[in-house]
């Protein structure tokens, strides 16, 4: 008979459509545990910048202009206002490194406090400009942590060093 014909043809094209349906939720989940894994490996869960192992993707070809960061007297910071508030200090002069620089180029906490930022460019002027970006926003930067004995706000002053390098090959 005619309905189960049809019958038929809407259970084939339902079958179709579960299966379509499969197929883009498994791909969406393999997407999604791949970029879980490079996640995990490549980008620092406090910071939310690349991790130091990053820098062993990079192509041995690869032309960039480097600069290193170091927030200076760390363990002073640390010691004087607790790991806690260190934390929520960190993460701020991370995102203010980030918010410095263009899309392309790479920020990558190198160590506990340094950081290393890959530029796309091996013009120096370029080069110069976005680290005059990132010295404005630090200087303008005001962050205020908790004092652990008094637990006021206590505007933190700090000092950092910066240096600069373009390469012509990467290696």
């Amino acid at each position: 008979p005619q309905f189960i014909n049809n019958w038929d043809e809407n259970i084939k094209n339902e079958v179709l459509q579960i299966k379509k349906l499969f197929n883009k939720y498994w791909i969406k989940t393999k997407i999604n545990q791949v970029c879980s894994f490079i996640q995990a490996k490549y980008l620092d869960s406090l910071t939310q910048t690349l991790k130091v192992d990053y820098l062993s993707q990079i192509s041995k070809d690869s032309k960039y202009s480097v600069i290193y960061l170091d927030i200076d007297d760390f363990k002073n910071i640390n010691d004087t206002y607790l790991h806690s508030q260190w934390d929520i200090y960190l993460q701020e002069f991370s995102k203010i490194l980030k918010d410095s620089v263009r899309v392309d180029d790479k920020v990558i906490r190198y160590w506990w406090d340094e950081f290393v930022i890959l530029v796309d460019t091996q013009d120096l002027a370029v080069l110069e400009s976005i680290i005059n970006r990132i010295k404005i926003n630090i200087i303008t930067w005001r962050t205020y942590l908790k004092h652990p004995q008094t637990n006021t706000d206590i505007l933190v002053k700090f000092s950092w060093s910066i240096w600069y390098s373009i390469y012509e090959k990467w290696s």
